[in-house]
């Protein structure tokens, strides 16, 4: 039977059409401002997603895979727009994609609109068969983000558009209070988080490969607790000599261009401002060029993302790094022992950071690369380091082990610590230069402060009188801060007072020893001794008489001046 479309029937199925066009593209845009204005909520999960009926606005002169290549960016596209409520690590995945040829999906991942100057994040391709594994990126809470659907189209057999399931979701990152299990010493990876992916071949001026992370979470195997033993190509402890219990193994002697990373993100206070991370590395060393070969990467970002200066340090096989040994049980295997790297955070204080340690094999996909780690977190040296001295004395400056080097101004002295006893306040200045060659100065102030000059002031008493003492001393410049009087043989025998009195009972006459001690504000003290003399002492005594007749009674009372009671009295009648 023959089916005749009616005028009624066209209209419907139109509508239906459209209908179902518009259910697919139902959130995001072809636009950033259109994408931007109906964003989709994490996590986000969509089925029948579509990049067909609309053009192809996003070319490679806006993309992130190959700078002003169109082939990935060649088809139909589809943006979306997320902000995250929390810092972490989103996943996007591409799956059940369908077609009317052969579809080479590609997403990439911008942090403004795509097109704008180092807004590329990531980029990853996708297959009719396989689909897509996940672009995973980090990202930060409140920050807007454009994800580009779009089509790998080399040649006209590949297909311009395509439906697909699209999966955005957000592996949130807890910040720490402070260094949580920084060195592992619970024998577990609480309060660190990590991903696990592939090493890339990277740009040919790059130090060391890409780490283009794929899986979120912690792998054993991957990111691996150590308890002991040795290394089987290196033969150092798998355990830092100089740390705790445990350390931690990132990466492993599988190939295949494997990589990982581990990191924490932590609040800077003034009791953890000091990082310290002990590593030691194991490549099998293929000789290729450095964006090529195994590596391992140590770096900090601030709360904003960026790489803290002078914190960012590679090891590679590649590299030209004094310590590197050739193993005499692996072939081809190089190494470096248990090697000290620090960062100061004082800058960071109040602020949260994320420490970053990524391992990856030779992009090449044949040779491996493997680092053992442990990690510390302690108050800064060198914000320690500042002393204030008296005159005279001497102090140690003392900067963190775990730079290449040390040079000390003025003295041009070049060790970890020097003695300095300067005649005035100085301001010493510490170059370190980190091993990745960055140069970090600090000013180091040594305040040289004065003596007090002790002296104080002794009345001469009267016939046993209270000695009056009154603290005199001065200083040139600051404050004082403590007075102590030592009186041997008086009473108060001591006191803290500026101003005193004092008695020497039943003394008469006499010469005493009298010691003030006074401290400034900043500890300089100084002592003096005086002796106070007491002067003889003469009693006057009275006696008033009286003419008496015989048998009569008379009582004597003698009017006694000066001496100090209770009195002994002698009676004599005169013969």
């Amino acid at each position: 039977m023959r089916h005749i479309m009616t005028p009624l029937k066209t209209f419907w199925l139109i509508l239906i059409t459209v209908l179902q066009v518009s259910l697919l593209q139902a959130q995001g845009s072809n636009t950033c401002n259109g994408a931007a204005a109906s964003p989709i909520n994490l996590p986000f999960f969509a089925n029948n997603q579509s990049t067909c009926g609309d053009l192809n606005d996003y070319t490679g002169s806006n993309g992130c895979a190959i700078p002003n290549s169109g082939n990935y960016y060649g088809g139909q596209d589809w943006l979306y727009s997320f902000t995250p409520s929390q810092n972490g690590y989103v996943s996007i995945t591409l799956n059940d994609i369908q077609a009317s040829g052969t579809a080479y999906p590609t997403i990439s991942l911008f942090s403004a609109c795509p097109g704008t100057a180092g807004a590329c994040m990531g980029f990853t391709q996708c297959n009719i068969w396989q689909g897509c594994g996940s672009l995973l990126e980090y990202v930060e809470a409140g920050q807007t983000y454009f994800l580009l659907v779009d089509a790998y189209t080399w040649s006209n057999y590949f297909a311009n558009c395509y439906q697909f399931d699209l999966s955005v979701q957000l592996n949130t990152i807890t910040v720490q209070p402070a260094c949580s299990n920084i060195n592992f010493n619970n024998g577990t990876l609480n309060g660190w988080y990590g991903t696990r992916g592939m090493s890339l071949t990277g740009a040919t001026n790059a130090i060391t490969p890409t780490y283009s992370a794929t899986s979120f979470g912690l792998l054993n195997g991957r990111q691996t607790i150590m308890t002991g033993g040795n290394d089987p190509c290196a033969g150092f402890p798998r355990v830092d000599p100089q740390g705790g219990p445990f350390s931690v193994r990132l990466g492993n002697n599988n190939v295949n261009s494997e990589a990982e990373q581990l990191m924490q993100t932590f609040m800077v206070s003034e009791t953890n401002n000091s990082f310290t991370y002990r590593y030691a590395v194991v490549f099998e060393d293929p000789g290729h060029a450095s964006f090529e070969q195994p590596f391992f990467r140590a770096l900090l970002r601030d709360q904003n993302g960026n790489i803290i200066p002078c914190s960012d340090f590679v090891v590679s096989a590649a590299a030209d790094l004094p310590g590197f040994f050739n193993s005499t049980t692996c072939s081809g295997v190089v190494y470096k022992p248990w090697s000290t790297v620090n960062v100061d955070l004082t800058n960071y204080i109040g602020q949260q950071v994320t420490v970053e340690f990524t391992t990856g094999d030779c992009s090449q996909g044949a040779h491996y690369g493997y680092a053992y780690i442990d990690a510390n977190c302690a108050p800064s040296m060198l914000a320690a380091l500042s002393d204030t001295l008296c005159i005279g004395q001497s102090t140690v400056l003392t900067a963190p082990s775990g730079y290449e080097s040390y040079t000390w101004l003025p003295g041009n002295q070049t060790t970890t610590s020097i003695t300095v006893t300067p005649a005035a306040s100085t301001t010493y200045q510490l170059n370190l230069v980190a091993y990745n060659g960055c140069l970090s100065q600090f000013q180091i102030p040594v305040t040289v402060a004065p003596y007090p000059q002790a002296s104080f002031t002794a009345t001469t008493p009267t016939c046993d009188e209270p000695v009056q003492l009154q603290n005199t001393s001065t200083i040139s410049t600051g404050s004082l801060s403590s007075v102590s009087w030592s009186i041997p043989g008086a009473t108060p025998a001591s006191s803290n007072l500026n101003s005193l009195s004092v008695s020497y009972p039943g003394v008469d006459p006499a010469t005493f020893p009298v010691t003030l001690q006074v401290s400034s504000s900043v500890g300089c003290t100084s002592t003096v001794t005086q002796n106070v003399s007491l002067p003889a002492c003469a009693l006057s005594v009275q006696i008033s008489g009286d003419t008496l007749c015989a048998g009569d009674c008379y009582t004597i009372n003698p009017v006694i001046s000066s001496g100090t009671p209770p009195y002994s009295y002698l009676w004599s009648d005169g013969s």
